[in-house]
C-alpha cells in the first residue's frame, strides 16, 4: 500500500507534482520502493504497485526527472523490474499487470538517458 500511496502523491505533471517528485527522490523513496520489491518478490500487489510508482516518480524529460531516473538505477530499480516481469510472466490475470506496468516503468526510467538506456 505505500508504494501505491506514492504513485498517488507523486502523480502529475504541474509543479506541485514536480515538487512532490522531488522530495519524494530527496527522500530516498526509489531507494525504498526498490527494496519492497526485492523483500517480497512473490507478492504481486507489492510488484504491480511498485513499478506504478517508480513510474510516476520517474516520468519527465526535465534535468530532474533525469536525475530521478538516475537515482532509480542506482538503487537497483531497473533489476528489480526485471526480475518482477520473469517472477509473474503467466498469461492473464495480475501477472499481465505487473508485465504491464514493468514494461512501461523500465520505458519511463531509460526514456531520455542514453546511459540507462545502454546499461
Amino acid at each position: 500500500e505505500a508504494c501505491f500511496a506514492l504513485a498517488e502523491i507523486c502523480f502529475g505533471s504541474d509543479d506541485a507534482a514536480l515538487k512532490r517528485k522531488e522530495a519524494a527522490n530527496q527522500a530516498d523513496a526509489l531507494g525504498a520502493i526498490t527494496c519492497a520489491m526485492r523483500m517480497e518478490p512473490d507478492r504481486v500487489g507489492v510488484q504491480q504497485k511498485a513499478c506504478i510508482a517508480l513510474n510516476c516518480i520517474c516520468a519527465g524529460t526535465n534535468t530532474e526527472a533525469l536525475a530521478r531516473k538516475q537515482s532509480a538505477a542506482d538503487a537497483g530499480a531497473l533489476l528489480a523490474i526485471v526480475n518482477a516481469m520473469r517472477t509473474h510472466r503467466r498469461p492473464g490475470g495480475d501477472s499481465s499487470d505487473i508485465q504491464k506496468w514493468a514494461q512501461l516503468a523500465l520505458a519511463n526510467i531509460t526514456w531520455s538517458s542514453s546511459p540507462l538506456k545502454d546499461a
